[in-house]
């Protein structure tokens, strides 16, 4: 994969698409600044040309058509540096020239782990259809990009993939699919798919405990976070009359001993999407059913978003919230915890044309704040950029603010980039930055992590991107757009520790029709 890198400047003149918000009203707002740009659906457009068409998972990931073979690279480079947001280094894998590709990241000390899906010499990952595809881990040591350890999961040679990582006090927590029976496709949410957690010591790599979970024969999904000596798993899961439950397991860290099991269900399809834990509080977001029109996915129908507190040693529910904005599509995704306040940001029907599967209706980019302790609503932001389809799909808190990242969209169809930043205590919008980078193609923040006065956002569309931002007046510090020649990029996750910012997603080459795991590391200061 040829890779260059351009537009990263360590000082930036004024923009026009950065606007401090202010006092102004969003009419205004709206009319004199987010005019010329943006629109979506990122995360189900088709991307032109001659590449094959990208389709978005459930769980915000892309996934295309069957790869051309090349050859096998698993390539580290190191680059000297001293200015911030220079890289210091980056890694490329590609075991066979077909779908390979990096999802999370987490990093403690001086390592970093990286999780995602591989696909072994020899098969094939289609994507839409059940194939060979691994779970796949790497960590790494964070200031060189040394290789430390690496493992991989096939159950059945089908489709087994990683989406999510943590770790606590050397214990690094992998969740994600594997296959049960070669039906299983993660990318579509459908097969026999099992609910999979896998604990390491993070210094080895040596594997401490796993937990599959099969319901019912169906689609199950986890994803973990680890805090306390406990991991915490939630879990989309498929019962045997097919309707979709949440399903909340707590375990020992150290054991895999199971502690307790929430299985909760309204009555229709019930989806979580988000786990955090705060000292003795676990929150977990979502959606709910919010009449019999509800589909979690495709993301249709009248679904509610959800968020529960749960008291973390017993499993005890302490509050629940539900929203249903306008009778459509709700939900809420990531969740951040600061100050005695639970922030969350989804999407929120602006109607019940909402439909962001497809991209089209009026959905809002929605951040909603509630009292950690007893559930009240504090506040709320329905961002409506152009009456369009928006999402706020990560969060982060610092120093009395709040941030959240994902995208816009326009009548035009033309997306951009979003970063958003508030006021904690009140919700007053504070700064908002709206970037098109003119390479073709729609631009989304999937994620965001915040350390100090810097907010770091990466995504992609066309281009794999990493922004750095002042937190206080959302002045851009720098930034990197990496662009894979004769292809496109994504950057799907980042994590910030010992001074450095570690960005992970994949590239894909036109020429050789495959995707690529990649990992960057740049100088955070």
């Amino acid at each position: 994969m040829s890779l260059q890198s351009r537009k990263r400047l360590t000082h930036f003149p004024a923009r026009t698409n950065f606007v401090p918000v202010e006092r102004r009203s969003r009419v205004a707002y709206l009319l004199n600044v987010i005019k010329p740009v943006l629109t979506l659906l990122v995360l189900f457009t088709m991307i032109s040309g001659t590449a094959p068409a990208l389709a978005k998972s459930p769980f915000g990931h892309f996934h295309r058509g069957a790869g051309k073979a090349i050859n096998t690279q698993d390539k580290i480079a190191t680059i000297a540096t001293t200015v911030a947001g220079d890289l210091l280094w980056e890694d490329t894998v590609d075991l066979s020239g077909d779908y390979d590709a990096a999802f999370d990241v987490a990093v403690e000390g001086t390592r970093a782990f990286v999780v995602g899906a591989a696909t072994p010499s020899g098969s094939s990952c289609p994507g839409e259809a059940p194939g060979n595809c691994d779970f796949y881990v790497r960590a790494y040591d964070l200031s060189t990009g040394t290789l430390l350890w690496e493992d991989s999961v096939d159950r059945v040679g089908g489709t087994d993939v990683a989406y999510y990582v943590a770790v606590n006090n050397g214990t690094v927590v992998v969740s994600g699919v594997v296959d049960s029976d070669g039906t299983c496709s993660s990318f579509t949410a459908s097969g026999n798919c099992d609910f999979y957690v896998r604990a390491y010591d993070g210094a080895t790599g040596t594997v401490l405990w796993e937990d599959q979970v099969d319901i019912a024969g169906g689609f199950d999904f986890a994803r973990a976070t680890i805090g306390g000596g406990w991991v915490y798993a939630i879990g989309w899961v498929t019962t045997a009359d097919g309707d979709d439950d949440i399903l909340v397991r707590a375990y020992n860290a150290a054991t895999g001993a199971l502690q307790w099991q929430d299985q909760y269900d309204q009555g229709g399809r019930e989806v979580p999407w988000d786990v955090v834990v705060r000292g003795n509080r676990l929150y977990v977001s979502g959606s709910v059913s919010g009449d019999a029109t509800c589909v979690p996915y495709p993301f249709a129908g009248n679904c509610d978003a959800f968020v529960r507190a749960y008291h973390a040693p017993s499993g005890t529910v302490l509050w629940s919230a539900q929203r249903d904005l306008a009778g459509g599509f709700d939900e809420f995704r990531a969740i951040a915890v600061a100050a005695g306040r639970v922030y969350v940001t989804g999407t929120a029907a602006a109607d019940a044309s909402c439909d962001p599967y497809n991209g089209t209706g009026n959905c809002n980019f929605y951040v909603q704040a509630y009292d950690a302790f007893t559930g009240a609503a504090l506040w709320d932001d329905q961002f409506d950029v152009a009456g369009s389809d928006d999402e706020a799909i990560s969060i982060g808190t610092a120093n009395g603010r709040v941030y959240a990242s994902g995208w816009g969209s326009d009548a035009s169809g033309n997306p951009d980039f979003l970063v958003r930043a508030y006021d904690g205590a009140t919700g007053t919008a504070l700064w908002t930055d709206l970037t098109d980078t003119g390479a073709g193609g729609y631009d989304a923040a999937f994620d965001l992590k915040v350390r100090g006065e810097r907010v770091f956002a990466v995504g992609g569309g066309p281009d794999f991107q990493v922004r750095a931002y002042d937190g206080a007046t959302g002045t851009l510090v720098w930034e990197d757009q990496v662009v894979d020649a004769g292809g496109f990029g994504f950057a799907g996750a980042v994590a910030v520790g010992a001074g450095k910012v570690i960005a992970v997603g994949y590239g894909y080459t036109e020429a050789a029709g495959n995707f690529d795991f990649l990992v960057r590391t740049y100088d955070a200061h």
